[in-house]
């Protein structure tokens, strides 16, 4: 499976959320809004639709009480070369 442009932009935003401790972003949901990377709301909200049909991305709640996490596929997509397994929280 190959990510569109759109969707890495959202995945980078979900691992780089100031609510990581940058070790253990795999299935470690972080607000919604603090990864938006994207001007257009929009945009993101349909990339994360998209993203959660491929089962790269877990969302809960709604609005600004959503949250997101990223799922170990999500991140082996994002990170192909990486050797390192991403550990759960």
């Amino acid at each position: 499976m190959k990510l569109t442009e759109n969707e890495r932009k959202a995945l980078e935003g979900i691992v780089m959320s100031e609510y990581h401790d940058g070790k253990h972003v795999v299935d470690n949901h972080v607000w919604s809004h603090s990864c938006n990377t994207f001007s257009n709301k929009r945009s993101f909200s349909g990339t994360v639709s998209s993203l959660v049909k491929k089962g790269l991305v877990v969302k809960d709640g709604v609005g600004e009480q959503a949250t997101l996490a990223i799922t170990q596929k999500g991140y082996d997509l994002l990170n192909p070369s990486d050797d390192t397994v991403a550990e759960a929280a």
